[in-house]
């Protein structure tokens, strides 16, 4: 399903593919902060995103994000099969906003 296609509804897991296949580490449409604000508040207990970080960090956007996550120790690098799964508590919900202030947010 697509990011679009998801907005108003809620899914207990979901699954954000970031990859971008192009030569110029442009993040093209992934860079819009409405499309990551629906993505990243889809899922009611688990988002796993997967993507190339070099690639997304060239996006301001996607810095602030993946940096929020990095700081709790939240980001993990290697076959997917491998990854070991890590339960995180969240106590209050996340403000996208304010976690990616960025030139791209639109009010």
């Amino acid at each position: 399903m697509s990011v679009d296609a998801a907005q108003g509804r809620e899914w207990g897991i979901i699954i954000l593919s970031c990859v971008r296949a192009n030569n110029k580490a442009s993040v093209g449409f992934l860079n819009e902060f409405r499309r990551l604000n629906v993505a990243a508040t889809r899922a009611k207990y688990e988002l796993i995103a997967c993507g190339n970080l070099d690639t997304l960090m060239e996006s301001q956007l996607w810095a602030s994000f993946i940096k929020f996550f990095s700081d709790k120790n939240l980001i993990y690098s290697g076959q997917f099969t491998q990854l070991k799964r890590k339960s995180v508590k969240v106590d209050a919900k996340i403000n996208m906003r304010q976690l990616c202030a960025s030139k791209y947010q639109k009010d």
